[in-house]
């Protein structure tokens, strides 16, 4: 089970996840930062609020469900939207700028077409506040991510595309973004590149025909397309 405890708007989520090695690489491609050193990472972490009180809140996600407990006692249930939630990541973030952090979950072993084909990769956002599907009336639906759908760039078989995920407003704008991660990506030639996708916030949410796919083959990175899928599983901001 993967647990973020959430709370004040100025602190960033702490992810507690089963793998406990991290791996991170500081890059600065366009403007975006791709990643920084585990050791900032820790220190600059804020842990956001879903119903905007204040108060710590708890997402816990297992098998089947995604569990929300509030500051104030509340909790609420949601059956994932596929079948299980197996290997997932979660973080939070403001990622409409509405004042309410939502919450992105990564499998990186669902279909995105809700079939057998294993190994594709989903992220799903559940947005935050009282319209939000994480803990309001669902008025902001749950959004799917999938790369090479609704605009977002990338392929879609066998890249585990939601293996990690982080947080964080790294385009200056004052929005949070959300940075997924896709071990086993293939860009180019090599065995295994891996990449970075940045979804960029803005006030209407998640801007998928906006995304960036970061590899070693983007100008500016060094190095050359091979990526270790070690690093490219495990962004940090």
């Amino acid at each position: 089970m993967n647990v973020t405890v959430l709370g004040s708007a100025r602190r960033r989520p702490v992810v507690r996840r089963r793998v406990a090695s991290v791996l991170a690489v500081a890059t600065v491609v366009a403007g975006l930062v791709v990643s920084v050193q585990p050791a900032q990472a820790a220190s600059a972490g804020r842990r956001p609020d879903l119903d905007g009180d204040g108060k710590a809140d708890l997402v816990a996600v297992t098998g089947r469900y995604l569990a929300v407990r509030l500051g104030t006692g509340q909790t609420r249930v949601i059956p994932t939207p596929w079948g299980r939630f197996d290997l997932c990541v979660v973080v939070a973030g403001d990622f409409d700028a509405d004042g309410y952090d939502d919450v992105a979950v990564g499998d990186p072993h669902a279909d995105p077409a809700g079939g057998i084909n294993f190994d594709h990769g989903v992220v799903w956002v559940f947005p935050g506040g009282p319209k939000g599907s994480a803990i309001g009336d669902g008025t902001k639906p749950t959004l799917t991510l999938a790369q090479g759908q609704n605009g977002l760039p990338g392929m879609t078989s066998d890249e585990w595309f939601g293996t990690s995920l982080a947080a964080g407003d790294v385009t200056g704008d004052g929005v949070d973004d959300l940075v997924v991660g896709a071990p086993f990506a293939r860009y180019t030639d090599a065995a295994i590149g891996g990449s970075i996708t940045v979804l960029p916030g803005s006030s209407g949410g998640l801007a998928l025909s906006s995304a960036k796919v970061i590899t070693q083959d983007t100008p500016g990175v060094s190095g050359t397309s091979d990526l270790d899928p070690r690093v490219t599983a495990r962004p940090r901001l």
